[in-house]
């Protein structure tokens, strides 16, 4: 069994409450997504007033900057597996007991708390001279500039998040990705660069997580495929249970027109013809007028093509006492493994992985899917189209 270490964290992010005695935990991270978690506890234990404490209390310095990254860090066989602030605490008392449920995401929080600022010097003004914040290149390093322009060492300082350690640029992904973002959500942005780059054959990571030094790190991997080595499947034995589910697209062609106005205006299609072949064809316009030329509006249209896309989704608990089944050790978010059901071998990426916790012990429960606009990882997609429509009506 794996051994786990829970603590509390505080606005400093070092450790300030060792949580040995839970109800359960539950943490998912997402490949490229934000994840969540959600801690329940008795609550007259330390760790629960600790809790309660933190999310109350303010930094003495007066910086909101330092503000909200009170929350948890989970470690699993002596590496950090999980960390996030706390963002929602519910008490519950009745003849049954007395109890505390902290929730919160994780720290891929942090870039969808900042919007992408478009002048030069990214900070709050009447007017920008630049309609948009534009860069074309590696997607890891399109990625990270996002991260340092918006709320890294390039950011002013009322936008900058110090705590926060950006990698290097190592030309991982799609060489040719372009971004254009004019108030944009930053991590909206960064999951597209990502899409594209995948879409292009390219698959790329993006991960904020906390490390040793007591500061955030955010950077960028290229996920391995392991789709020949780790296989999991009812016939092997190495699965507990599975669900898989079919689910039809939202669109199979899809067009987009640029910035242009009347007859000038520019456009660009794709479509899916395997997926027309099975499920019809099934037409959706999005609105490309932050694209400047037609590479660039080619790239929003994969990118929406890619989020309205069938669903292939495996969900399974491995049987961790089968050899090459171990998360972590076989396999990790990311990383493409297959499926064999029913003597067909599908491979995907896992590009989710739950973990249950309780004093009996740990559930896992990945989630492969053969492409990232899997519906369980998109809670909050019909909130962003709606926010985008509004975008678009506002005319900014």
């Amino acid at each position: 069994m794996a051994q786990y270490q829970i603590f509390i964290r505080d606005y400093n992010l070092q450790v300030a409450e060792l949580v040995d005695d839970f109800i359960n935990l539950t943490f998912t991270r997402r490949f490229n997504r934000m994840g969540e978690w959600e801690l329940n506890l008795k609550f007259g234990n330390k760790a629960a007033q600790k809790l309660i404490e933190l999310v109350n209390a303010q930094d003495g310095s007066g910086n909101p900057l330092n503000f909200g990254k009170s929350g948890i860090l989970v470690i699993r066989n002596g590496s950090i597996i999980f960390s996030g602030p706390a963002r929602h605490l519910e008490e519950d008392w009745s003849d049954q007991g007395h109890t505390l449920k902290v929730i919160g995401p994780d720290d891929m929080v942090w870039p969808a708390m900042r919007f992408g600022i478009p002048g030069a010097l990214f900070s709050y003004e009447t007017t920008y001279s630049s309609e948009f914040y534009s860069q074309t290149g590696y997607a890891d390093a399109v990625i990270k500039g996002l991260a340092r322009k918006q709320f890294g060492v390039d950011a002013p300082t009322n936008r900058r998040f110090t705590f926060i350690n950006i990698a290097a640029n190592a030309n991982q992904g799609y060489s040719s990705v372009a971004s254009n973002v004019r108030f944009d959500n930053v991590l909206d942005e960064m999951i597209r660069v990502a899409d594209v780059s995948e879409w292009n054959g390219y698959p790329i990571g993006i991960q904020c997580i906390q490390n040793t030094s007591n500061t955030l790190g955010f950077s960028t991997y290229v996920p391995p495929d392991k789709s020949s080595s780790v296989i999991f499947s009812p016939d092997l034995g190495n699965i507990r249970s599975y669900k898989f589910i079919q689910a039809g697209p939202k669109a199979n062609v899809v067009m987009a027109g640029d910035k242009g106005q009347g007859t000038a205006r520019q456009f660009q299609v794709a479509g899916n013809g395997g997926v027309q072949r099975r499920w019809g064809v099934s037409e959706d316009f999005i609105d490309g007028s932050q694209s400047t030329n037609t590479t660039k509006l080619l790239q929003q249209v994969h990118s929406g093509l890619r989020e309205r896309d069938q669903i292939n989704s495996y969900s399974f608990i491995p049987n961790e006492l089968v050899k090459g089944s171990m998360f972590q050790t076989d396999y990790n978010l990311g990383d493409k493994v297959t499926f064999q059901l029913r003597g067909k071998r599908v491979s995907q990426i896992v590009r989710e992985v739950k973990i249950s916790l309780s004093p009996e012990g740990e559930i896992i429960e990945p989630v492969m899917t053969d492409q990232s606009g899997h519906e369980m990882l998109n809670l909050f997609k019909n909130l962003k189209s709606l926010n985008a429509r509004m975008k678009q009506r506002e005319n900014f």
